[in-house]
């Protein structure tokens, strides 16, 4: 029906709406609208940024030897990380000490020396693993020379080797190490049993040489400086396991002196004079390496005891200076002045 109105009118209205506007209207919507966008060129990229390696310098090593260590054994960080977060740290056994008794205190010593002495059994059981095999398989096999001497031989050699071991370990000082870790404890035990096997292979040597004739030779003591230090790893020699030496140890003690050893003797002070005089009697009869073995494991079970004995001192005194502050505080029991009177 576009015979009513001009088509062709409206066609052109319809294309350019804008200009069907009020001419004032029009300026308006020119001057705020947006000028028109016209890229310009764009700028070259910036090269990319250098990046400076991170120097890591070393911090002044100083003499710590002596010095605390700056973390507990407890974290996993032994270089001094997170410190901070272990300032105020305390065991667990700082913790349940607090709230043991004196009794409790006195027996908890006791256990511990009594616990070491089992353990030192135990280890040595597991180093005389090839012993006891031998002297099973030998009760199984139950042959007729088996039968006429019970298994004798592999029983002497059972337990020599439980009782050499044993002592080694405690010439090594397993019985004196209060505060150690699991791995302090197993090179110990590692130690112990390379050196029974060295002084094995000592009297082998000189079993052979005594057979063939030939003059029995001269190895250094089995518990001397040079070879502990060399199983315990602290220095390297070529072959220190049967390596001959001048002189005997200081500790050959010859058969016919071993019951003349009489008070005055420098070894073992720490003994009474009884206790001492029965010790060496019954180093008669035995070799140089086993006597000498014999006295060093004394002297670190005497040691041990000093420790056991100051500790033990230790709580009592702790016990007697609690028990002055009770009565002088006028808060002590009928317990605390039975031990005045007793002397405690």
């Amino acid at each position: 029906m576009g015979w009513l109105w001009d088509s062709t009118k409206q066609s052109k209205a319809s294309q350019d709406p804008v200009k069907a506007l009020d001419p004032s209207l029009q300026e308006f919507l020119t001057k705020e609208s947006p000028s028109a966008y016209t890229p310009s060129t764009p700028a070259p990229p910036s090269p990319p940024p250098t990046v400076k390696p991170i120097e890591f310098t070393k911090p002044p090593q100083s003499d710590t030897s002596n010095s605390p260590p700056v973390v507990p054994r407890e974290s996993l960080f032994q270089d001094g990380r997170y410190a901070h977060l272990w300032k105020g740290y305390e065991s667990l056994s700082t913790v349940e000490g607090r709230g043991k008794s004196d009794n409790e205190k006195l027996k908890d010593v006791v256990d511990a020396y009594n616990d070491r002495k089992v353990t030192i059994g135990r280890l040595a059981q597991e180093n005389c693993a090839l012993e006891m095999t031998v002297l099973n398989e030998c009760w199984k096999s139950w042959t007729i020379r088996d039968k006429l001497t019970l298994c004798r031989t592999e029983q002497r050699s059972m337990n020599r080797c439980f009782e050499m071991q044993s002592k080694f370990m405690k010439a090594l000082g397993y019985m004196s190490m209060v505060h150690s870790t699991e791995e302090d404890r197993e090179r110990i035990q590692m130690h112990a049993d390379k050196l029974y096997h060295q002084m094995l292979e000592q009297e082998r040597i000189v079993r052979e040489a005594e057979e063939k004739g030939l003059p029995s030779p001269e190895f250094k003591p089995v518990m001397s400086k040079e070879n502990i230090a060399v199983v315990m790893g602290l220095r390297k020699t070529e072959d220190a396991t049967i390596a001959a030496g001048p002189a005997r140890s200081k500790l050959n003690i010859p058969d016919s002196a071993v019951a003349e050893m009489d008070v005055g003797s420098p070894l073992l002070p720490g003994i009474a004079p009884e206790r001492r005089r029965e010790f060496f009697k019954s180093l008669e009869g035995k070799s140089v390496e086993e006597r000498e073995l014999e006295i060093r494991a004394m002297e670190q079970e005497v040691a041990t005891v000093n420790v056991l004995s100051k500790g033990v001192s230790d709580i009592l005194s702790e016990e007697k200076k609690a028990r002055e502050e009770r009565i002088a505080a006028g808060k002590a029991g009928v317990g605390d002045y039975i031990k005045k009177w007793w002397g405690w």
